[in-house]
């Protein structure tokens, strides 16, 4: 970002500016309708152009998919894949990959290194998003975390508790505070709390999260959705349904932050469909304290360099200095 930009950075707890390097998903993609699925597999582009990572990594392409109505390629090579996206742009993306990973401990054996080295290279957080499927499972992992070098323990109640029947933690505002009180017992890190948009009630989940002890609040997860494969007259995910991201939600999200908001008094960190400058300043204006990215790195991997400085953009072309000055001012309209 160039230096006469207006200061866009934040704070949260130890939080001062959010801006992953790493864009990484798993799945197989398929093209429908606008929308890019994925199912199940892996890739990475640790930094790189889709097409770069391509060609430094891959000599065969399996096939090739074009999405003209919105410029899409998506390249799919030997079962892996890569996307690579020509415009910004994209109605959104239905993922159906659960939350596979190698476990706590060999994120801080591994990959926790690796984010410290950006942390120490580029002076970001390490933010660690913890799942679980019981509250052993939540207090073991935060437990592991609190011991480690990650800045900030960011908790996913969007997981199934296996105790009653598979429905997730954050539904139900009485089973959210719940595993939050446990965890915060054992978190001495800031803990921030990831709320689901399939909440009952989202400024009830987010007073109780906050009562729980909470830190912060992240919202919006993936919404609930559904594909059908007209060839196979059939479902396209195995589970049914799927978890829909990318700027079809924006505006979902954004009221469900503008309620979070109101109805707290820790920070609130916006997400869901923000893919550009504008996107972002307008969670800001509904009083987020900041904002996390993730389908935009698929169709521009340097999306939050890019989101950045068309934020900063904007604020020098209106006299704005820091987002202090504009952050929640959309509500003295209420």
């Amino acid at each position: 970002m160039n230096s006469q930009h207006a200061v866009i950075h934040t704070n949260i707890s130890l939080l001062k500016a959010l801006t992953p390097a790493v864009a990484v998903l798993t799945g197989n993609v398929v093209a429908q309708d606008g929308l890019l699925i994925i199912e199940q597999s892996f890739f990475q582009f640790h930094g790189q152009t889709p097409a770069q990572f391509v060609a430094a990594n891959f000599h065969r392409r399996h096939s090739t998919y074009h999405l003209a109505a919105d410029g899409i390629v998506l390249v799919v090579i030997l079962h892996q894949v890569a996307v690579e996206i020509c415009n910004v742009l994209f109605h959104g993306l239905i993922n159906s990959i659960g939350l596979q990973n190698p476990g706590v401990q060999h994120f801080i054996d591994v990959e926790l290194n690796e984010m410290l080295e950006l942390k120490q290279k580029y002076g970001t957080v390490a933010i660690a998003n913890l799942g679980g499927h019981s509250e052993e499972e939540y207090v073991e992992g935060a437990a592991l975390l609190s011991e480690s070098a990650v800045d900030i323990v960011e908790l996913n109640i969007s997981c199934p508790n296996v105790k009653v029947g598979g429905m997730a933690y954050g539904v139900k505002a009485e089973a959210a505070g719940e595993v939050v009180r446990m965890v915060r017992a054992a978190c001495k890190k800031p803990l921030m709390v990831k709320l689901s948009p399939q909440a009952e009630n989202i400024p009830e989940m987010c007073k109780a999260v906050e009562a729980a002890g909470a830190d912060a609040i992240s919202l919006t997860n993936t919404f609930q959705a559904c594909a059908i494969d007209l060839e196979k007259r059939k479902p396209v995910f195995n589970n049914i349904f799927a978890g829909l991201s990318g700027p079809a939600v924006r505006p979902i999200a954004l009221r469900m932050v503008w309620q979070a908001v109101g109805a707290v008094n820790i920070p609130v960190v916006g997400l869901g469909g923000i893919a550009t400058g504008r996107d972002a300043l307008e969670f800001i204006m509904a009083g987020a304290t900041a904002v996390q990215v993730g389908a935009a790195n698929f169709a521009n991997p340097r999306a939050m360099e890019t989101i950045a400085d068309e934020m900063a953009q904007w604020m020098d072309a209106h006299g704005v200095k820091t987002l202090e000055e504009i952050r929640g001012c959309a509500r003295n309209a209420e």
